[in-house]
This record gives C-alpha cells, structure tokens and sequence, in this order.
C-alpha cells in the first residue's frame, strides 16, 4: 500500500495508494482509516518521506523551511508510526518500522542545508528511544542510513542506485534477523562517522562553501 504527496503514476497492478500530506493529521487518519477498512494491517511500515531544503542563505537562516522540514521528515513520520503502532502490536506476528534515514545525519556534510541532516538525526534518535523502551523480537524499530543515491552511481563506493536502494530495503524487511541500524553502502556510513574526526576547515573545503562567514 503507497502513501505519498504526489498523485500516483504508473500504479502496479494490486497496489493499492492513497495521496497524503502526513503533516496534515487528517489526512493520515484518512490513510489509516482507509486501511482498516479493507481490512489491511501492514507487516511493515516504510516511512521514507522527507524534503530537503536550502535553508541557509549567507548567514541567513531560514527559520520557515527548517520547520516545514521538521514537520514533514520527523513530526510527520512519526504521526504514522502512531496511526499504525497499535495494530500492528495487536498482531500475532508483531511488524516492522523501517526509517529511511540518511548518512548525513551522523555529519551534516551537506551544502547550504541545515534542518536535513538535523530532522534525520532527530528521526532517528527517537527510532532508537522507541527500539529501546518497546521494541522486542516481534515489534521491530530499524534505521536504514543511505548514502548518496541516482538513477546510475555517481560516486565509487559509496552511492548506490535507486533500484539497489529498494533492493536492500527489501532484504531488511523480509529478514527477521535484522535490527537496529545499518549502513547503506557501509562504506558510506563509515566515511561519514570518520568526517567527525576531521576540522571544521577541513569539512568546508570538503562540501565547497561558496560564501564567506565572518
């Protein structure tokens, strides 16, 4: 079952899809709501939504965007683990919540883009809370933090390619072995923990700041 902001396109035949604006909480009951009455309790849920902004002009920080950011890559999200958290607890065979997460969130190594890797982070912190208060062998909280992604691979090592992406989510989804938070490529996840050990100086050379603070 999809869930997006945009209109459908090119639906696969048996998928089902609903438009939805998950910072409209109206609009996620409608979601939930449509699902409990074809009476559809999903095994997995994948919360991918998320928008990315310029958000710093200069010296500018544009307050608006980084809470519509906030709003859609973590408050959002989390609405629908909320909607879906006591169904899916009422099945027998518990479910899954996967975020789709970003490297970026480890180390904001992002030009010009502030509220991204801190809504990433945020989602993922509390991923890690509801992992730890909650979860339990049937009731699983899994972060997947992606490196770069295209439709082709423009960085070696550590971009993949959307198909390979849904590939790998597959795979975690389908796997009941897997849990906790994983790295996609690792290679990726690595390079941007190692970035922490670097100077700041360093970093701005590395993301090519083309403005000057001073």
């Amino acid at each position: 079952w999809g869930v997006a902001r945009a209109d459908a396109t090119d639906i696969i035949s048996g998928v089902h899809y609903t438009k939805c604006d998950i910072t409209n909480p109206s609009d996620s009951e409608t979601v939930c709501r449509e699902m409990t009455d074809a009476v559809y309790i999903p095994d997995a849920v994948i919360l991918n939504a998320a928008i990315i902004k310029d958000d710093l002009n200069g010296t500018f920080i544009d307050v608006q965007a980084l809470r519509q950011t906030f709003e859609l890559n973590c408050l959002g999200n989390i609405s629908l683990v909320n909607f879906f958290l006591p169904g899916i607890i009422r099945k027998s065979e518990g479910g899954l919540f996967i975020n789709i997460s970003s490297v970026s969130s480890f180390m904001p190594v992002v030009r010009k883009k502030i509220s991204y890797p801190a809504s990433k982070a945020a989602l993922d912190t509390i991923f890690e809370a509801l992992r730890i208060n909650i979860g339990n062998r049937k009731l699983r909280f899994m972060t997947v933090n992606m490196g770069p992604m295209g439709e082709q691979r423009n960085i070696p090592f550590i971009s993949r390619t959307y198909m390979e992406a849904a590939r790998k989510i597959v795979d975690i989804a389908e796997n009941p072995g897997r849990r906790g938070a994983i790295s996609y490529p690792l290679f990726a996840g690595l390079l941007y923990r190692l970035f922490r050990l670097l100077p700041d100086s360093l970093i701005r050379k590395i993301i090519r700041f083309d403005y000057d603070v001073e």
